[in-house]
């Protein structure tokens, strides 16, 4: 049992390959190699002269080549998203049709 929780204490160490806190960048390790997380986004990396990225060269990549495999995979990720213009004055609500019920008389025998 304590081989279990010591198999994953030491995998939630080995987590994080490189991480930029500020940008919202993570490099971390997967089931099949390293990804890049960017916010609530998983982007894996392309292939490097044929091969499969490693953590050894995903540790040494710079903030702007991963940038660069994030903008890639994800064309407007670092656009400034605008904001919906607020309306000013009195805006057209359309008005619920009411519902006209038409009552059944019971007739009397």
């Amino acid at each position: 049992m304590h081989t279990l929780i010591e198999a994953k204490v030491k995998k939630e160490a080995n987590r994080y390959v490189k991480r930029w806190e500020e940008e919202g960048i993570d490099i971390e390790n997967g089931r099949w190699g390293p990804f890049i997380r960017f916010g609530k986004e998983m982007v894996s990396f392309p292939k490097k002269d044929g091969q499969k990225v490693d953590a050894d060269i995903a540790k040494a990549m710079t903030l702007e080549e991963v940038k660069a495999v994030i903008v890639e995979k994800i064309p407007n990720a670092f656009e400034k998203k605008k904001k919906a213009a607020k309306k000013t004055g009195t805006s057209a609500k359309k008005s619920a049709a009411k519902k006209t019920t038409s009552k059944k008389t019971a007739s009397k025998k």
